[in-house]
């Protein structure tokens, strides 16, 4: 139960997201957005590393902490943010539903995870509850989104990676300690991408909307939801904590309802009973035993 509340916990976050990046985005520019928070965030977790933690990592660990943080957040992040301007909504709502897809067939591919009828049939009703929801007749395939497309769909493999890779060492270490390393190397590997928006920032400049916006996406959307996500890898499958990002859209759509006025339509209702209903059969299917051991 704790990580099905986790898991939805971190969803309802991501649905905020959008929002408070698009209030950001009026005085700063996406790249910009990204390293501060990540940044900010590193700032904190280290404080907590080193006053509360009690894990002591390895040598060979900060490297492999290194390498996922390359897949988890700077791929991730520069991908999707730089995608989103490139292509339409309705496209990143599509290829983000990827992410179980490839989280799926990357474990499969390692081994971490092994094949059932159950998964597949969870993954497959999920992203076509997701296709559903975005309107499978608006999706623009035109040349001029096509470079968009593409960054959106390596932001996806990057995230899918981290799933996949980051699950065991979770075994090792408390939740806390990863995320910390991981959005610590992953603002520095983010920087030198990020560094020219970053000082053409008007930082005095910002207003109270902008800074509360980047408190969110510090505190919520990079702290909690990365440790929320952690705790769940250490009980369920990368699969299964993939496959409630397809809950996103429609988390979205409810979340209209009262703060846009919008209604609950009849293709709503169906995409959610799809969504919901492939999340109930990955998680039917019993993950792997989590372990130590690396290959």
């Amino acid at each position: 139960m704790v990580t099905h509340l986790s898991l939805m916990a971190v969803q309802v976050i991501f649905a905020v997201f959008p929002i408070a990046a698009k209030i950001a985005f009026r005085e700063m520019s996406p790249w910009s957005v990204a390293w501060v928070r990540l940044a900010a965030a590193s700032v904190i977790l280290l404080v907590w590393f080193g006053v509360f933690s009690r894990d002591r990592v390895t040598r060979l660990d900060y490297g492999k902490l290194a390498l996922f943080s390359l897949f988890g957040v700077t791929i991730n992040q520069l991908c999707y943010l730089k995608g989103l301007s490139l292509t339409t909504a309705i496209n990143a709502t599509i290829l983000v539903g990827m992410i179980p897809v490839f989280t799926f067939l990357m474990a499969l591919a390692l081994r971490r995870e092994d094949a059932g009828l159950l998964k597949v049939a969870g993954i497959v009703l999920a992203f076509v509850g997701v296709f559903l929801l975005a309107g499978p007749g608006m999706i623009s395939m035109e040349t001029e989104h096509a470079l968009g497309n593409i960054l959106l769909l390596c932001g996806a493999f990057g995230y899918s990676a981290y799933l996949v890779l980051a699950r065991r060492i979770m075994s090792r270490y408390h939740p806390m300690t990863v995320v910390t390393w991981i959005f610590v190397f992953g603002s520095i590997a983010m920087l030198p991408f990020a560094w020219g928006e970053v000082r053409a920032t008007d930082f005095p400049g910002l207003s109270r909307s902008t800074w509360v916006s980047l408190a969110f996406l510090t505190v919520l959307a990079s702290i909690v939801a990365y440790y929320l996500t952690g705790v769940a890898l250490k009980q369920a499958s990368a699969t299964l904590v993939a496959v409630y990002i397809c809950t996103q859209p429609i988390l979205v759509a409810i979340l209209a309802v009262p703060l846009l006025g919008e209604t609950i339509t009849w293709t709503m209702g169906i995409a959610a009973i799809l969504i919901f209903g492939g999340v109930v059969l990955t998680a039917a299917h019993r993950p792997p035993i989590l372990t130590d051991v690396e290959p």
